[in-house]
């Protein structure tokens, strides 16, 4: 990562993972280090092979601006993996408040009077000879099994590496939120639960031992959903792990693969990528499931929205009549994990924990009119499914930490020795399991339905 005085380039250099005939994106983050305004322009020697987007602009102080280098389809392989191609970056400081339509080309030229600032970038290209096993997410996906984990089913290294997940038939977040192919829009409660589960799957990576897993790159599409409409976290593209004694990793010379909303902006002047990395993304989503709206823009329509007691306004309506207290909590609680400094943001297994324990016991308490968005189908709601089973309870039972479980399951747990949650991996104060009678009702009258239909 660059320690240059104005900005920070990300990557130092530009990678593209080559293929023939197919057009290659790679993003190109300039992070302002000042307090000043900073004017940028992106130069390449082959301007007929490259598109820049935007190639000039403005970087307000202490943020940061992506700019999208595109490779056009190429006929040939590369005889290479390091490209002749270069690119380079001049910056310079502006005057206050200035915006991207005061910058010209000609500030740029010699003799403009402004002090230049010049980064140079290579160009490398991943070949399909030289990519390297992706033994971090082998080695992660194998060793940690969650519930709301996407499951690693096998792997090969040859010719080309290649992972194979379950299929999870009701895709990803990101397509339900769009409502892709028509899907029906999630409910309220689905929401909720969704959240919960991302929750209680970040916990577990945060708490996993010896060395604590950080996602790196949480974003709707890489939250996958089964024919229950459980959710799984998916893609560890570019996840870390931490020793006990380390609560920062440092990412030298590696590209921000994530989404430029869900980035935490931190990371984008340390480069130090942290379990509150994942607090931020995780905030920017819960925002969504709340509004329905893009990410880019809606922590501060949610700020403006609860600044100005308006939040109603901006509630998805295709989720239903959301509750608007539980509504409300959950819109602070999502603003609150993308503060801009980590140390301001809560702790996913105490402050906000907190706030959704009430939340999942609350919806474990459900009536037979508590729909998840489903079609007419005969697949069993998430709610009637045991975490760790994976199979409908007969005999449910609250744990300690707010989750139901079947009997037998849960009490296995205990007895092979284990005093945390099958879920968070948090310690429970408490073995006592109390029977979930009107989870369990509902359960056998969805039962019986399902035998008449047959």
């Amino acid at each position: 990562m660059s320690t240059r005085e104005l900005l920070i380039l990300q990557p130092e250099n530009l990678k593209f993972h080559f293929q023939l005939m197919k057009q290659l994106d790679c993003i190109l983050r300039l992070t302002n280090t000042t307090n000043e305004y900073v004017a940028f322009k992106v130069l390449t020697t082959n301007t007929s092979k490259y598109c820049v987007k935007p190639n000039m602009g403005m970087v307000p102080p202490r943020l940061a601006c992506d700019t999208i280098v595109t490779m056009r389809e190429q006929e040939t392989t590369p005889t290479g993996v390091v490209s002749k191609d270069k690119f380079k970056v001049k910056c310079f400081m502006t005057a206050p408040h200035s915006t991207v339509k005061d910058v010209r080309t000609d500030m740029f030229n010699e003799g403009s009077g402004n002090i230049m600032e010049e980064y140079k970038l290579k160009v490398f290209y991943e070949l399909p000879g030289h990519l390297q096993p992706p033994a971090p997410k082998v080695d992660i996906l194998t060793k940690v099994r969650h519930p709301n984990l996407v499951n690693l089913m096998g792997a090969c290294f040859s010719p080309e590496p290649c992972l194979v997940y379950e299929f999870l038939p009701n895709g990803s977040l990101e397509d339900r939120l769009s409502c892709k192919d028509n899907t029906p829009p999630l409910s309220w409660q689905a929401r909720i639960h969704i959240i919960t589960e991302i929750c209680s799957a970040l916990i577990f990576l945060h708490s996993y031992k010896p060395h604590s897993v950080v996602h790196g790159d949480l974003k709707p599409s890489n939250i996958l959903l089964d024919a229950n409409l459980v959710s799984k976290l998916s893609d560890f593209g570019i996840c870390r792990l931490l020793t006990q004694s380390s609560t920062t990793t440092k990412l030298h010379h590696t590209e921000p693969k994530g989404t430029f909303p869900y980035i935490d902006q931190e990371f984008g002047y340390t480069g130090e990528l942290t379990s509150s990395s994942d607090t931020y993304s995780f905030g920017v989503i819960i925002l969504q499931l709340l509004t329905g709206r893009p990410a880019l823009g809606v922590i501060k329509a949610v700020q403006d929205a609860l600044t100005s007691e308006n939040l109603h306004n901006i509630l998805d309506e295709s989720a239903g009549e959301w509750p608007f207290l539980q509504a409300r909590r959950l819109a602070r609680l999502g603003v609150e994990c993308c503060k801009m400094s980590r140390r301001n943001r809560p702790r996913l297994e105490t402050e906000v924990w907190r706030v959704l324990e009430p939340m999942v016991r609350a919806s474990s308490l459900v009536s037979s009119s508590f729909q998840l968005g489903q079609d007419n189908d005969s697949h069993a709601p998430s709610y009637f499914m045991c975490p760790i089973l994976q199979e409908v309870m007969n005999d449910p039972l609250v744990a300690a930490d707010g989750f139901t479980y079947e009997a037998e399951a849960i009490k296995g747990w205990f007895d092979s020795g284990h005093n945390t949650s099958p879920l968070t991996n948090l310690e429970l104060p408490h073995h006592e399991l109390l029977p979930n009678r009107a989870l369990r009702s509902v359960i056998q009258e969805w039962l019986q339905q399902e035998q008449h239909h047959q």
